[in-house]
């Protein structure tokens, strides 16, 4: 299977400090865009993963847009 890279980016694992406890808790960036709510394994807090200016949902297709201009020096 063939995946872009701005949909293997969205597997790519992350850490994030509870707002709570600062305990770490590893995410997936795809839960981020989601914006999902997770648990703190720690204080069992639950947080709210909130995209307020709307980056994580476009992260994927600048980096591979500027990913692609970077290549396209290099070869040709």
């Amino acid at each position: 299977m063939n995946r872009s890279r701005s949909a293997q980016l969205l597997h790519v694992d992350l850490e994030v400090g509870c707002p709570e406890c600062t305990y770490p808790i590893w995410m997936h960036w795809a839960e981020i865009v989601a914006e999902t709510t997770i648990r703190c394994p720690c204080c069992r807090t639950l947080v709210r993963m909130v995209d307020q200016d709307g980056r994580a949902q476009t992260l994927g297709a600048d980096l591979e847009s500027q990913f692609d201009q970077a290549m396209k020096g290099l070869f040709r």
